[in-house]
């Protein structure tokens, strides 16, 4: 990147979902010089809410919230969202090996060998996590082990019966929508462990099936954007990142911006499309690993 940049700022946001929103909409009240770089023509990130003919509002990404979600939770009273309580009359529908079945409760009826076996895999996966550190997952002990082994490797080792597996399998797919060849372990356990356990996750009542946003959940992304009007830029994919000992500078199609840190606010799978200069993981003539920009 040569020549002089468009804009100079304290900190460029990386991504206009709800966590880049966020943390720039605590920044510009922090006092702090700052940008938002957008790819799509829309914030809201994996929220995407559309109104139908008759004009109920459908959620088509993530759409629940529950009442152990304090951040969430808070926003909700700030901005005088609506939510209204998940629809729970009724049963449940299971549709497996071709065959359909109604049931009543969490889990599928089963023989209660399989429903033993079901209850003592939640039970494991939270001892797991309970022993993690949500905070740095990385640093427990044995968590390269953890992270080595995929969720669909764990549930084969846990489990024997087919219908335990099946029922573990249809929860990553439900809770990551990733195959669970896919899923790191240890991700899985600490994505279950903030949550609280298996309960809270899983749980319609009290738990994170709980509500719904009368507008949609892509309502909170837009009551975020209403502050960043001026420092919001859409349409705008960032393409490098390059960081020196003074700060970084970040390439768009739209802009080329100056900044002290960035924070790149995209799912691990977008982020990792970035060019970083120096490369995210580049060693450094000690041996220590560079941060990427989005960890400063």
């Amino acid at each position: 990147m040569s020549g002089e940049p468009d804009r100079v700022v304290d900190v460029v946001v990386v991504g206009a979902g709800a966590a880049g929103l966020y943390a720039a909409r605590d920044l510009k009240r922090a006092g702090k010089r700052i940008l938002v770089l957008e790819a799509r023509d829309r914030v809201g990130g994996r929220t995407l809410s559309e109104t139908l003919p008759n004009g109920a509002t459908v959620d088509l990404g993530g759409q629940w919230v529950g009442p152990s979600q304090k951040r969430v939770q808070k926003l909700i009273q700030e901005y005088g969202l609506p939510i209204f309580p998940t629809f729970r009359e009724g049963k449940s529908v299971l549709c497996l090996g071709g065959e359909r079945t109604t049931y009543e409760g969490l889990l599928p009826p089963s023989t209660l060998e399989v429903g033993e076996e079901l209850r003592g895999a939640f039970a494991l996966i939270d001892e797991i996590g309970s022993r993690l550190s949500t905070e740095a997952p990385w640093e427990t002990p044995h968590a390269a082990e953890l992270d080595g082994k995929s969720f669909f490797s764990w549930t084969r080792e846990t489990v024997r019966s087919d219908f335990a597996r099946s029922a573990l399998d249809g929860l990553a797919i439900t809770l990551f929508s990733s195959d669970p060849r896919e899923l790191s372990f240890l991700h899985v356990a600490v994505y279950i462990a903030s949550a609280g356990g298996f309960d809270p996750i899983t749980a319609t009542a009290g738990g994170a099936q709980d509500s719904r946003f009368a507008q949609g959940f892509q309502s909170v992304s837009k009551a975020l954007a209403g502050e960043l009007e001026q420092e919001l830029l859409l349409e705008s994919p960032v393409s490098r990142i390059a960081q020196d000992a003074e700060g970084v500078t970040i390439a768009s199609e739209k802009t080329t911006v100056r900044a002290a840190r960035a924070i790149v606010a995209l799912p691990p799978a977008l982020a990792g499309r970035l060019d970083y200069s120096p490369s995210a993981d580049a060693a450094d003539a000690d041996g220590d690993r560079h941060q990427a920009p989005g960890h400063l």
